[in-house]
């Protein structure tokens, strides 16, 4: 079956168009989604209505789906459902960050979910409901094209290395993200209690630097500039050189995407090839969405050794 879809950046990214998420999604149609998804890499409805249910049956079109381990933002009688929120009223649920002279809630640079442990999820999916008036996109940046636009020396560097992550909630405290302008201002006690359980719950964390889709083939630069904290086997300042020129790699890449939300958006991208960040919601104004995580593992991650 043929969708009708627009491009959102040069090599990554669908916008359905005129696509009817009321009609039953099942045979030809969901398999045409879930190939344009993995063509793409993400997949994006816009304005479209649905309840908490209706969001977990879209997300289990492309996988099952898992409980995300930072229980403290489940929401209460979905555990599927993680709430992404900030209310100007409520700001002890929130970190919130100066970042260039503006102060901004639930402010997250780029990164991999899960990174931090050995099992990455396999997708994420975003229904926003409550938007500020302007500010507070989501960026996307297609590791696939990363690795495709490394020097061929570099490739040959990276291979069989593996970067090992770490989980801090505190986002200004990642040593090889160049940060510039940032301060924090506010963090709440339930990231206070996360990073008391890292020692125990959160061990560190082993990824290939490069590793083939599993469902595509394609080579992708698997580096999550947040969470990173080294390579495994390699002292330090050995590997600090190597870290930090894949981070400006990273971060020069022309072909991003920054989505700004519409309400009843919904965002669905591989986390298997995507980087995101969250740019921050004006301290001024509410935000809301709604996650749901699609489970699968690529089978390469585990315990840093």
């Amino acid at each position: 079956m043929g969708l009708h879809w627009r491009p959102l950046a040069d090599s990554f990214g669908a916008e359905l168009v005129d696509f009817d998420l009321e009609l039953p999604i099942a045979g030809e149609v969901a398999e045409a989604l879930r190939a344009l998804w993995l063509e793409r890499g993400l997949l994006l409805f816009r304005g479209r209505a649905m309840s908490g249910e209706q969001q977990v049956a879209l997300s289990r079109l492309f996988g099952e789906l898992e409980v995300h381990p930072a229980r403290e933002g489940w929401v209460e009688g979905h555990p599927e459902l993680t709430v992404i929120q900030y209310h100007p009223e409520n700001r002890d649920f929130s970190p919130i960050y100066e970042v260039e002279g503006e102060a901004l809630a639930n402010w997250l640079p780029w990164h991999i979910d899960l990174i931090y442990t050995a099992r990455i999820n396999r997708a994420g999916c975003l229904r926003a409901l409550t938007l500020p008036p302007k500010g507070a996109p989501t960026g996307f940046i297609d590791r696939a094209a990363l690795y495709d636009s490394l020097p061929a020396a570099l490739k040959a560097e990276i291979q069989g290395k593996r970067a090992v992550y770490r989980l801090n909630p505190f986002a200004d405290e990642h040593p090889f993200y160049p940060y510039g302008n940032v301060r924090r201002l506010h963090v709440p006690e339930r990231h206070k209690g996360l990073k008391a359980r890292v020692g125990t719950d959160f061990p560190d964390a082993s990824h290939p630097i490069a590793f083939a889709h599993p469902d595509t083939g394609r080579m992708i630069l698997n580096l999550s500039p947040t969470f990173l904290i080294g390579i495994e086997g390699m002292a330090d300042p050995e590997s600090e050189p190597l870290l930090r020129t894949l981070v400006d790699h990273v971060l020069a890449s022309p072909d991003r995407y920054y989505h700004r939300w519409q309400p009843d958006d919904v965002i669905l991208w591989d986390n298997w090839r995507m980087l995101h960040s969250a740019e921050g919601t004006p301290v001024a104004h509410s935000r809301q969405l709604y996650r749901t995580t699609v489970s699968g593992d690529y089978g390469l991650g585990r315990l840093a050794q």
